[in-house]
């Protein structure tokens, strides 16, 4: 009796766990949030902002060491990434860390 009751415990219950659905409330859709933080500070020597996410793109000019930048737009699963400004321009965030 005690064998078959430990051959329960080991084949049945973890699988009825994983089957569960999770109680209480359920975390956001990572794919819909995007804010994750609202400033950053240059980290560089100076770091560029262009008019799109891309080195491709213009560097329009460029924010000194220490700077802080107001961010509107952050991945939350792509860091390091590109981070959409206030003001509408992009830096990448390697070079500009949260504040």
């Amino acid at each position: 009796m005690k064998m078959r009751f430990s051959i329960l415990l080991t084949t049945v219950l973890p699988a009825a766990a994983f089957a569960l659905p999770a109680e209480g409330p359920q975390p956001e859709n990572l794919e819909t949030r995007t804010e994750y933080f609202t400033h950053c500070q240059v980290v560089a020597t100076a770091v560029k902002y262009r008019t799109c996410p891309s080195t491709s793109c213009t560097a329009v000019g460029q924010y000194p060491n220490g700077k802080v930048l107001d961010v509107v737009k952050t991945p939350l699963n792509d860091i390091p990434a590109w981070l959409k400004l206030r003001n509408g321009y992009y830096v990448y965030s390697y070079y500009c860390l949260p504040a």
